[in-house]
C-alpha cells in the first residue's frame, strides 16, 4: 500500500536535504553513463521512490491507512478538533482495546468494563461540549458578517451544511461471487479490468481471419517500406532537461498522487 500524507504546504527546501540530492545526482549519473534494460530502470525507479518517501517523511505525517484508524479519522479532520480530544481519544481507545481482549470470566472484567465506560463517557461529553462551542461561534461569526460584510455572509453560508462526497466501496466481486476488501485483490480485479478492455475478442468466422490477416501484412508492409527519409527525427529526439522541467510545470497543483505516492507538487523543488 502506497504512502499517503497530510500536505497543505510545500516548502521551499523539500527535496534539497544534503543526502537526496547525492542519491539523485547518482541515479542521473546511472542514467547518463550506461544504457540501462528495464529491468535496471525499474530498480533505479524503485530507488528513487524510496529517496522520495525518506525526504518526505521529513517534513510531514504519514497518513495511517489502516482499518483501525478509519474510525478516528471521522472526527480528527473537524475544524474543532483539538490536541485535548486527541489525547482523549488515545485513553479511550487503549481502555477499549483492553476491554475487547478480556474475557468475560476474568476477575478483572467488571473493573475492565467500567474504566472503559468512564473513558468512554469522559471522551463523548468533552467531544460535544467543544463541538457546541464551536457552532455558537459559527453562529456569533454569521450574524457579525451579516450585518458588517455582506460578501463574507454569502461565503459563509455556501461553506455551511453537509457536503455531498462521491465514495466508491472499496470491494470488489471474486470469482467465487464474494465481496473483499483485500487492497492486493481489488488492485488485480481492476487491473485486469482495464487490460481487457483494449483486448479485441478473438475472431469467430473464417471470414474475421481472413480479414485480421490482411490487416497484418497491409502492415508489416508499411513497416518494411520505412526509411530513415520518413523517420521524424524531432519526435524521435531524447529528452532535454528542459522539457521534462517544462511538464512538471504545467502539472496541475494539489491532485492525488499515483500509484508510486509520489506529490506533483513536490517534484516543482527540483525543476
Amino acid at each position: 500500500m502506497p504512502k499517503r500524507y497530510r500536505i497543505h504546504t510545500i516548502p521551499d527546501n523539500i527535496m534539497y536535504s544534503q543526502k537526496t540530492v547525492m542519491e539523485c545526482e547518482e541515479m542521473i549519473s546511472e542514467l547518463l553513463e550506461q544504457r540501462l534494460e528495464q529491468e535496471q530502470l525499474d530498480k533505479l525507479y524503485e530507488r528513487y521512490v524510496e529517496t522520495y518517501h525518506s525526504e518526505m517523511s521529513l517534513f510531514y505525517r504519514e497518513i495511517d491507512r489502516t482499518p483501525n484508524s478509519k474510525r478516528a479519522a471521522k472526527h480528527t479532520n473537524k475544524a474543532y478538533w483539538s490536541e485535548e480530544l486527541t489525547q482523549l481519544w488515545r485513553v479511550y481507545h487503549e481502555a477499549e482495546k483492553l476491554f475487547v481482549k478480556t474475557h468475560k470470566h476474568d476477575p478483572r472484567y467488571r473493573q475492565i468494563k467500567f474504566s472503559f465506560t468512564h473513558k468512554r463517557r469522559s471522551f463523548d461529553r468533552t467531544l460535544r461540549k467543544i463541538k457546541r462551542s464551536y457552532e455558537r461561534k459559527k453562529v456569533y461569526d454569521l450574524e457579525r458578517a451579516n450585518t458588517g460584510n455582506p460578501k463574507e455572509f454569502w461565503r459563509t453560508i455556501a461553506n455551511l451544511g453537509p457536503k455531498k462526497k462521491s465514495k466508491i466501496p472499496w470491494e470488489v466481486y471474486c470469482e467465487s461471487g464474494e465481496t473483499s476488501d483485500d487492497f492486493d485483490v481489488v488492485m488485480n480485479t481492476w487491473k485486469e479490468s482495464f487490460e481487457g478492455l483494449l483486448k479485441a475478442p478473438p475472431p469467430e468466422t473464417e471470414q474475421q481471419k481472413e480479414f485480421l490477416d490482411q490487416i497484418r501484412d497491409q502492415n508489416q508492409e508499411s513497416v518494411n517500406s520505412w526509411s530513415d527519409d520518413n523517420v521524424n527525427k524531432e519526435l524521435n529526439k531524447e529528452f532535454s532537461k528542459s522539457e521534462v522541467a517544462r511538464i512538471i510545470d504545467k502539472a496541475k497543483k494539489g491532485k492525488a498522487p499515483g500509484i508510486d505516492g509520489i506529490v506533483s507538487d513536490t517534484l516543482n523543488n527540483l525543476t
